[in-house]
């Protein structure tokens, strides 16, 4: 049985599929993050690339299917796994990936920090 929160809020958007997925092989797949409720596929129009909606049956599948699935290679070509926009997922999603992009500017900063700290401040290293 689905849960109490509304479908968009359980349902990831899946870009850059190929006509040879089938509803089935996403089935198949996203079923690895949590139980579905429901697979649909449609095209995109004037275009041979389609996409996907993937509704879960509680909110905490969304964010793990983005963690484990997105840029996974399905027929050669990578799937983008993202919320549906909109959402309380999404506003999560880009809290997490700010926060992500926040420490990794940290930890470069800290590199560069390092980096002048060993050479003596003027970009010369001066270990021996």
């Amino acid at each position: 049985m689905p849960g109490d929160s509304p479908p968009e809020e359980r349902t990831v958007y899946v870009a850059n599929i190929t006509p040879e997925v089938t509803e089935d092989m996403l089935e198949e797949l996203f079923l690895q993050a949590g139980p579905l409720v429901k697979v649909i596929t449609r095209n995109v129009r004037d275009s041979t690339a389609r996409f996907a909606l993937v509704e879960f049956e509680d909110e905490e599948s969304v964010i793990f299917a983005i963690k484990i699935l997105h840029g996974i290679r399905l027929f050669d070509r990578e799937i983008q796994v993202k919320p549906r926009n909109n959402t309380r997922q999404e506003e999560a999603f880009r809290r997490q990936r700010s926060e992500i992009d926040s420490l990794h500017r940290e930890v470069e900063e800290g590199r560069v920090q390092s980096d002048r700290r060993r050479s003596g401040g003027d970009g010369r290293d001066r270990r021996l």
